[in-house]
């Protein structure tokens, strides 16, 4: 397990004017990884709404969940 994805558990995200806690939420970066899909490709997926995003982080990054995984496996 890579030392980033330890930081998959808990990060801080902005939704709606909210700060809240998500577990398992992955950057596009770690996404990108995890599945072996460029992140280019994984932008373009999410502008053709394949892919939701949780929300952003404190530092503005996408991020997805658990699912995001499945759903470009399927693709």
């Amino acid at each position: 397990m890579l030392e980033q994805d330890a930081a998959l558990t808990e990060q801080r995200i902005r939704m709606k004017g909210e700060d809240m806690l998500r577990s398992h939420a992955m950057t596009i970066g770690q996404l990108s990884r995890r599945s072996g899909v460029p992140v280019k490709v994984l932008r373009h997926y999410e502008d053709l709404g394949f892919l939701y995003t949780l929300g952003r982080s404190e530092s503005n990054y996408r991020l997805f969940g658990e699912e995001a995984v499945w759903c470009v496996q399927v693709i």
